[in-house]
């Protein structure tokens, strides 16, 4: 039986604005079993950014948690969330948010680099993400001069570093 490393349970959120709140969320209760891959969908502006926003530890919910290795997000330390974010999570936004002044190998490597991880070991993980994306041949280029598709491989590429 696989081991569920993230749980939601019965998750809420609300925003508010004056005296208006809007319900984005309403008690949804999912887990995600580690080695498996999941796409989360929907019509534009059901909360599929919010709840990846929330299971990312990157907002708190109005209530229900969030949970990693049993450890609810939203009580968590700074520290806690900051390796579940840098380690255990690979997040690609709908834009790709490259760094402009870097090439598309160092917009990959900067994940690795972060966590401490020696340049030379950075750029071959680096390389082999890149390989399995297909743009290998673009890893000295700039993020402008690419296309929106091969950006939001670079965006692919470094959410799996």
């Amino acid at each position: 039986m696989q081991k569920a490393i993230i749980a939601v349970d019965n998750l809420h959120k609300t925003f508010a604005n004056g005296a208006n709140k809007l319900e984005v969320l309403r008690g949804i209760t999912v887990s995600f079993l580690q080695g498996s891959s999941y796409a989360i969908t929907g019509v534009s502006g059901s909360g599929k950014s919010t709840f990846i926003h929330l299971i990312a530890g990157l907002d708190t919910p109005t209530s229900g948690t969030v949970s990693f290795n049993g450890q609810n997000l939203a009580t968590a330390s700074q520290q806690f969330k900051d390796n579940f974010l840098r380690q255990s999570i690979g997040l690609v936004f709908q834009m790709p948010y490259l760094i402009a002044e870097l090439s598309v190998l160092e917009n990959v490597m900067i994940r690795g680099l972060l966590a401490g991880d020696s340049m030379a070991q950075c750029k071959k993980r680096a390389m082999e993400l890149l390989d399995a994306v297909g743009i290998a041949d673009k890893a000295s280029c700039r993020p402008l001069s690419l296309s929106g598709g091969q950006q939001q491989r670079v965006a692919l590429a470094r959410a799996m570093f």
